[in-house]
């Protein structure tokens, strides 16, 4: 949506990422629908990194959940090429991550194969949030420059509900105020889309040279 384009876009320039010089192209899906943007990037021979909220969502009509942003990673790459041993790891552990009875207390065997299919996905360019967005630059180290945005006094999910309410206006509001502490998230998983997308085309562009 818009608060992750203006995010990336700022945590670019805050980690010294040129985005017109390396020809990458932030882009916003706005949703989830993922499978249009992607077939159109492979017709055009456009190599993609994704990143997607890790959420888990009650199965209608049962009293079961499943890893919803999981299963969406699956989707992404249903159409490509995967390694014979990883295509048998996501064979073996896709099938455990449905049908669980509680998000608060996931069985270890089930919180384990989301975590493999997660490992996974990354080698293919498609990353997952911890939990989401606004959970995953709260529990950073930008932590104590929300809360001094947002309010000292509140709580940590207080906080995270405020980064929801209206989430591109705060993002740039917080963004305007706040901008030189994303150079903390240099080594935060948030930033995995932005740093491949660079370290592939510095490879792309060494090789044609």
């Amino acid at each position: 949506g818009v608060a992750e384009m203006i995010l990336y876009k700022t945590l670019a320039v805050q980690l010294g990422i040129n985005l017109n010089r390396l020809n990458i192209s932030v882009m916003s899906v706005e949703g989830v629908g993922f499978a249009t943007y992607i077939r159109i990037l492979d017709a055009l021979d456009i190599k993609w990194f994704i990143r997607t909220d890790n959420d888990i969502v009650k199965i209608p009509r049962t009293e079961t959940y499943r890893y919803a942003g999981v299963e969406r990673g699956l989707s992404c790459l249903s159409e490509h090429i995967v390694d014979d041993d990883d295509q048998r790891e996501l064979d073996d552990n896709r099938k455990l991550i449905y049908g669980f009875n509680s998000k608060e207390n996931i069985p270890a065997n089930i919180s384990s194969a989301a975590s493999t299919i997660i490992d996974i996905l990354k080698k293919y360019g498609i990353f997952l949030a911890s939990v989401g967005l606004e959970e995953d630059l709260y529990y950073s180290p930008i932590k104590e420059s929300l809360k001094k945005y947002y309010g000292e006094d509140l709580i940590d999910s207080e906080v995270i509900s405020k980064m929801k309410n209206h989430k591109a206006i705060n993002m740039y509001d917080f963004l305007k105020q706040n901008k030189t502490c994303l150079s903390l998230l240099s080594d935060n998983q948030i930033c995995h889309p932005l740093i491949k997308a660079k370290e592939f085309n510095y490879v792309l562009n060494n090789y044609c040279v």
